[in-house]
């Protein structure tokens, strides 16, 4: 299991590109790519208009599900980090501008102040909190292969 954990975190660590499944509270899916950074406790931040698809439907509903993987690997090798969490927009200030350090810290062009996610600016800061995470694995069902998802804890 040790092992699977520290995978996921390299994963997380060289990955900035994560997959957020989200609905509306009709059941209506909506699946975007964002781009993540993360926190010492991997509380997941990225940045999006208020009033795109995926932040809508974080309002009505703040139950998603984040997908990390490098969509690069060939056929066949490719693992992923599986997270259930709850997504809010993030309206404390001091969260706001920390969220903005951790990602100048992770892509130092990364320009935008905490003064552009607040007031009348089109966009938010928004936090995933991580409930579940799971990685894949291969596994073999009388013989035959199985791609299966493993619970891991990150610390």
């Amino acid at each position: 299991m040790k092992s699977l954990d520290k995978k996921a975190i390299l994963i997380i660590e060289n990955t900035i590109y994560a997959t957020i499944a989200t609905s509306s509270l009709s059941g209506e899916p909506w699946n975007s790519p964002v781009y993540i950074v993360y926190d010492e406790s991997f509380h997941f931040y990225w940045a999006s208009s208020k009033t795109s698809q995926h932040s809508r439907n974080i309002y009505e509903n703040p139950q998603v599900f984040l997908v990390i993987y490098d969509s690069t690997a060939p056929r066949g090798t490719g693992v992923g980090v599986f997270i259930q969490a709850e997504a809010v927009e993030v309206t404390d200030p001091n969260e706001i501008t920390k969220a903005c350090q951790v990602r100048k810290a992770r892509v130092p062009d990364a320009k935008q102040p905490p003064e552009e996610f607040i007031g009348d600016h089109p966009r938010r800061i928004y936090r995933a909190t991580p409930k579940k995470i799971w990685m894949n694995q291969d596994s073999r069902v009388d013989g035959h292969f199985v791609d299966e998802r493993v619970e891991i804890v990150l610390k």
